[in-house]
């Protein structure tokens, strides 16, 4: 291994820009930074104090396959609004597009680029917005716990979630002009 940047920091996160990979996004609980050259320096783009009503840490970070400016946060505080956000100029401003989630923490995030559906694991289960809309649930049939992660499969046309003590799920991707019904479906559990 070799050091790129020492930072003063620690980072919870990191993700690559899969179309521009000399653009790197690091993140801890409360700040975000960005890296324009692989990693030798970064810079802060975003601290939760800028962020107005924003509560918790955050919990999960994404960025775009094919632009890299545009990312997306999740908190996981309990806020009506603040808890998903989305810069789409590499940092420098950001949109707080909650509106329409339930009350209660943004675990995981996920985003189908083909369909341009960005996706969200809550409390109450995974929630998807479709061409920058209103979020709407997807899905019925998962149990109420936290999402923690999701994942996926564009080859197989699924979504995968991972829960808190409730095993993996899973569901269709839906196309990108149908209404999100799908239900999820238990893949793996273990005692």
């Amino acid at each position: 291994w070799d050091i790129l940047a020492n930072t003063d920091e620690p980072f919870q996160f990191i993700q690559q820009s899969p179309i521009k990979p000399t653009v790197l996004y690091g993140a801890n609980h409360d700040k975000v930074w960005r890296s324009a050259d692989g990693g030798h320096q970064w810079h802060r783009i975003l601290s939760r104090e800028l962020l107005p009503g924003t509560t918790g840490k955050i919990s999960a970070m994404k960025v775009s396959r094919s632009n890299p400016n545009l990312l997306w946060i999740a908190f996981s505080g309990w806020p009506d609004e603040g808890r998903v956000y989305q810069t789409d100029d590499g940092g420098q401003s950001w949109e707080d597009i909650s509106r329409g989630l339930p009350s209660g923490p943004a675990y995981s995030l996920e985003y189908d680029q083909t369909r341009q559906q960005l996706f969200t694991g809550t409390q109450q289960g995974v929630f998807v917005r479709k061409h920058s809309r209103q979020w709407m649930t997807y899905g019925s049939d998962l149990p109420h716990c936290r999402i923690t992660d999701l994942q996926l499969d564009t080859e197989q046309d699924l979504i995968y979630a991972g829960t808190l003590g409730r095993g993996v799920w899973q569901a269709p991707l839906m196309a990108a002009d149908s209404q999100p019904v799908p239900d999820f479906e238990l893949s793996s559990c273990t005692s």
